[in-house]
């Protein structure tokens, strides 16, 4: 939270540590063309911690590969992002791995952060602002640089997490140059870490997502995947090839050597 004489306060370096990660799930075609699946695990501002990359075909009729799957996307909020026609939502392809893994479904009950909305929320909110004080503007980060290689379905999961970086370092600029504005900190108050939507979602209780394989609060127990580093897939740092924590299977965790 803010420091010192408010004149010379500034937002946090980083949006709270809320204990959550962020779980993004993907379908599309790996860098063979073969269709696939793709579950990954970002931290509380959309940074990749780990992902794993199975083939479609195996992932929704080997029943242990989805357990181990679910397992995984079990582990934290889930990123929705608009999807193409013909590209399954979030929720039909997780709800497909539970019909795979023969465990419950009821994926829909499960807490969603929707990128546009924060985007959206991020907008409203530099509108608001600029109503009150009209010369009053904040800066706008870059645009995180385009990953995963030459792999759709690890690009696209990537991207939303790109987006949520985006929306995190924007929000931080927008709140650090607000709190400097002194009509605008006693109108809107003190300095919040995320856009209230995001802080929201993120901020639901571990254990309340709505949804474990096993029907118990300890979703992640059940199966949970192996993270110790095995031989990596070259195209990109972050993909797991194979069923998290399968006999045989290509990982590498973000940052590993």
């Amino acid at each position: 939270m803010p420091t010192g004489e408010p004149g010379q306060a500034t937002a946090p370096a980083r949006p709270m540590a809320l204990g959550r990660r962020h779980v993004l799930v993907g379908a599309g075609d790996d860098e063979r063309g073969e269709p696939s699946v793709a579950v990954w695990l970002a931290d509380q501002d959309g940074s990749p911690l780990a992902g794993w990359v199975i083939a479609r075909v195996r992932a929704f009729a080997d029943p242990a590969t989805a357990r181990r799957l679910l397992a995984a996307a079990a582990q934290g909020v889930l990123v929705g992002t608009p999807v193409e026609p013909g590209t399954p939502a979030l929720v039909e392809i997780l709800d497909g791995l539970s019909r795979a893994a023969g465990v419950p479904r009821g994926h829909a009950r499960r807490a969603v952060v929707e990128t546009g909305l924060v985007v959206a929320e991020l907008s409203r909110y530099r509108d608001r602002y600029t109503r009150v004080v009209p010369d009053w503007s904040a800066p706008v980060p870059p645009v995180p640089p385009a990953t995963g290689g030459r792999c759709p379905v690890v690009a696209g999961v990537l991207a939303a997490a790109a987006t949520l970086r985006w929306c995190a370092a924007a929000w931080r600029a927008m709140e650090a140059r607000r709190w400097q504005d002194p009509v605008l900190r006693r109108r809107f108050g003190p300095v919040r870490c995320l856009p209230p939507y995001w802080h929201s979602v993120s901020s639901t209780s571990p254990g309340s997502t709505g949804w474990s394989p096993a029907g118990r609060a300890d979703a992640a127990a059940v199966d949970p995947p192996v993270t110790r580093p095995r031989r990596p897939v070259r195209h990109h740092p972050y993909a797991w090839r194979g069923a998290p924590g399968a006999r045989g299977s290509r990982s590498r965790r973000a940052g590993a050597r």
